[in-house]
């Protein structure tokens, strides 16, 4: 089993946005502990250059 963090981190080295669609007020901590912005509408967001690091 692939923990949710590690798994995060694996699409961070490997793309450059991750839209995370209609998080659950439960998932919300989490990803924003992960890095991810808010986008107000239910969504999270994070832009990477493709290796691990933010813009």
């Amino acid at each position: 089993m692939v923990l949710p963090e590690r798994q995060v981190d694996v699409f961070k080295k490997t793309a450059r946005e991750i839209i995370a669609d209609r998080v659950q007020g439960t998932a919300r901590g989490f990803r924003e502990r992960m890095g991810f912005q808010d986008m107000e509408s239910g969504n999270y967001r994070q832009i990477s250059n493709g290796g691990g690091t933010l813009l």
